[in-house]
């Protein structure tokens, strides 16, 4: 029997993501790459459960765990505002930036098909245990291996045709996201 092993999205579909969140709540003096830096950090850190996965052997023991919650984006909100001489902002909207860039990753995960148990996040933990996904997911979920996989199985499905596909998907559609975005809210009309 073949394990399943679809996970969800891509760091790059994240980092995109936190981008786009960097780049809407940045202010407009200075400190651009600064802003970039902190969207892609915000957006990927959910993921940084792999970490202690890597400690024990098992890079996705506890993958898709709490970390994946809003309870968690609300904490790297609060705990991103002390950047706040470092982005040269108010520590409220460093805290607001930090917390759509990680709650980004939430609603891309929430998005994207999970093929493996349990299915999905668990976006509301503590208060509700029940691991949610889309039934209409959009993105492709990405290969990275199941909990018990050693490093190398897990690295080699990651090195995949499939990922790449995965990975393509989120470049064609997350741009689109920021042309609409542009268009909304910095293209101003001309005055005749």
């Amino acid at each position: 029997m073949q394990k399943r092993s679809l996970s969800l999205a891509s760091p790059i579909g994240h980092s995109l993501a936190g981008i786009v969140c960097a780049l809407a709540g940045s202010p407009r003096s200075g400190g651009f790459w600064r802003w970039i830096c902190f969207g892609i950090f915000a957006g990927i850190a959910a993921d940084l459960d792999f970490i202690p996965g890597l400690l024990v052997g098992d890079v996705n023991k506890y993958h898709h765990g709490l970390s994946h919650s809003i309870t968690a984006a609300l904490i790297f909100g609060l705990m991103a505002s002390y950047l706040s001489r470092w982005l040269q902002a108010s520590a409220f909207r460093i805290g607001l930036v930090g917390m759509l860039g990680y709650g980004s990753h939430l609603l891309l995960d929430y998005l994207t098909y999970d093929g493996r148990a349990p299915y999905g996040i668990p976006l509301f933990w503590p208060l509700d245990d029940h691991y949610w996904s889309s039934p209409y997911p959009i993105f492709v979920g990405i290969k990275h291996g199941v909990p018990g996989d050693a490093l190398t199985e897990s690295v080699i499905q990651g090195l995949s045709w499939h990922n790449l596909y995965a990975i393509g998907v989120e470049l064609a559609l997350v741009p689109v996201v920021l042309l609409v975005w542009y268009l909304r809210y910095f293209k101003k009309p001309r005055l005749r």
